[in-house]
């Protein structure tokens, strides 16, 4: 029978449960630092393209490896699997480094030079002709002027008063006067007079000169007979 004082058995007690304590703690960061590193080199071995036929071997060693440390007691961890771990991963690193390098291949200087745009050459324009100036015609003294034309009708002569108001050489107003003496050509000079004003009014006095108007075709002669004298007045 243990005869030493209560208190000195509770000491003896609690150094006992501190050392256990303490085993507990050390083991569990053991445990928790194994499984860090499995996470870490499982997580690294999905990340990595698959391995070509060379790199098996340091698969399966892998392989062996890890599942040797998983079944490892917690008290005694396996000196080699970190070396080997290391060492699969630098082999994955190198392997999809070599995959990633031959995959995309640079563009080399001929390409760059077959996509190139040739800039487009200018074409002088032509030189114009210069157009020749047109030849001045007869000018006019603007103001009203009047003249009689004859005109031969059934074998006599009749006659017909013209009035013409001139301006920059257009013929802004005009008149007639009948002064037919046969009563059938007193009636085609009403006719005449009635419908001549549209083919005179705005027109040129250098260039008129009527044709037949309505039902009357000789009475124009008359009427172009005046303007030939009033053209002698004005220029």
């Amino acid at each position: 029978m243990d005869l030493r004082p209560p208190q000195q058995n509770r000491g003896i007690v609690r150094t006992a449960a501190l050392k256990a304590g303490t085993v507990v703690v050390v083991m569990a960061l053991i445990f928790a630092a194994r499984s860090v590193g499995g996470l870490r080199v499982a997580s690294s071995a999905s990340s990595q393209p698959l391995p070509s036929e060379s790199s098996l071997p340091a698969n399966k060693s892998q392989t062996a490896t890890g599942n040797t440390s998983g079944s490892t007691s917690l008290g005694s961890p396996s000196p080699s699997a970190s070396p080997t771990s290391t060492s699969s991963n630098k082999t994955n690193t190198t392997t999809s480094t070599s995959t990633t390098s031959s995959a995309s291949p640079t563009p080399t200087a001929s390409t760059t030079a077959t996509l190139s745009t040739p800039k487009p050459t200018s074409t002088p324009a032509p030189t114009p002709t210069p157009t020749p100036s047109p030849t001045p015609t007869a000018t006019f003294r603007d103001g009203t002027y009047s003249a009689v034309g004859s005109y031969a009708t059934n074998g006599f002569t009749e006659k017909i008063g013209i009035s013409l108001t001139i301006s920059g050489g257009v013929i802004t107003a005009t008149s007639a006067t009948n002064m037919a003496v046969n009563p059938t050509s007193k009636n085609y000079q009403n006719d005449f007079i009635a419908n001549y004003k549209p083919y005179v009014i705005g027109r040129s006095i250098s260039s008129l000169s009527l044709g037949k108007v309505a039902t009357s075709s000789l009475t124009p002669n008359g009427f172009n007979a005046a303007t030939s004298s009033i053209k002698l007045q004005a220029n």
